[in-house]
């Protein structure tokens, strides 16, 4: 390996034993092959370091923390190591196809106004099972992104010092939906994009910490678009950082409170909790009794396995067949991201 590699790999961790092996094996066998790999250990207890410290490979570094200070601060830690000019973005218990870092690259050497690059991601289940693709708007703005987070974190590859310089890096307020306030900040200046084209793999765990902690997640996600749409409140970012994120609830109507847990309910479905579901959906109604989604949201999570499964599945190509309908309606031509980069190859 080069002492500076085109593209760092920050791939954060804690007790992520279960599946690392496989996530590292998945970089490791990358066509392209100028890169490191950077595993920043947020002060695991299981065998997630001895995993990371078991490979006799110079191109694997492991930094480990000794006390845990979150994920946002693990990847700040971890892009201020990199060496590489690119920074690819990687999760413990997820996978990359073996031509991922290339078509990045590819594609970021010769979009250079292009700041960040996301790709589409097939998921499966925590064993392995298929559970469909999700598509991704290949030319996503700045208003896309208030609506809703276009990217899939660990999918995404982005210029170290055009990042750096635009946003400073991860905001450590943030314990969740860090990736979300960052794209947020880059996009109003800098132009992000996606490959629609499923070069990461995505798994779906039950006891993920993005599942087991929801409403943190989505009320961050909304302060994050909040803050951007209406600008900065140090007072409310003192508040949130000393009281955490129900302070954003608190600044919820009724109606917007109600929504927020219809979107929970939604979400542990997809993640089968379906008692988890049904509660979030009855907090939904009470908040708002005419809130449809979350009646339909309460009958569905009564409702077997297979037939949440079937809706679930219904509801994502309903979604897939939007955005790949809005990704035709781009300029064609050679210059489109998947044409381009498969052009190269």
């Amino acid at each position: 390996m080069a002492d500076n590699p085109r593209v760092s790999v920050v791939l954060p961790t804690l007790n992520a034993d279960a599946h690392l092996t496989e996530a590292i094996e998945s970089i490791l066998i990358q066509t392209y092959s100028d890169f490191e790999i950077l595993i920043v250990d947020d002060d695991s207890t299981d065998s997630t370091v001895s995993i990371a410290k078991s490979y006799n490979d110079e191109r694997i570094r492991v930094l480990k923390r000794n006390e845990p200070e979150g994920l946002a601060s693990a990847l700040n830690d971890g892009i201020d190591a990199a060496n590489g000019e690119y920074i690819a973005r990687h999760d413990a218990d997820d996978l990359s196809s073996p031509d991922r870092l290339a078509r990045q690259v590819a594609y970021l050497d010769t979009h250079p106004e292009v700041s960040l690059v996301g790709t589409a991601a097939r998921m499966i289940s925590e064993s392995g099972d298929e559970r469909g693709i999700r598509h991704v708007l290949e030319r996503p703005t700045a208003d896309d992104l208030l609506e809703k987070n276009q990217f899939i974190h660990g999918s995404v590859m982005f210029r170290k010092e055009r990042v750096l310089e635009a946003t400073g890096g991860y905001d450590t307020l943030f314990e969740t939906s860090e990736d979300y306030d960052l794209w947020i900040r880059l996009a109003n200046d800098h132009p992000v994009r996606n490959i629609d084209t499923p070069l990461y793999t995505l798994r779906l765990r039950q006891n993920s910490v993005f599942a087991d902690d929801l409403l943190s997640a989505k009320l961050y996600g909304r302060y994050a678009s909040r803050r951007k749409a209406v600008g900065g409140d140090l007072d409310l970012d003192d508040q949130i950082q000393a009281d955490g994120p129900y302070v954003i609830y608190q600044q919820l109507s009724r109606a917007e409170r109600s929504g927020l847990h219809a979107e929970i309910a939604q979400e542990l479905l997809r993640y089968g909790r379906r008692k988890d579901a049904f509660t979030e959906a009855k907090r939904a109604l009470k908040l708002a009794p005419t809130n449809i989604e979350a009646v339909g949201f309460a009958g569905l999570s009564a409702m077997p396995v297979r037939i949440i499964r079937a809706v679930i599945r219904g509801y994502r190509s309903k979604l897939n067949r939007e955005i790949i309908a809005q990704n035709a309606t781009l300029d064609t031509g050679t210059d489109t991201l998947t044409e381009a980069v498969d052009a190269i190859e």
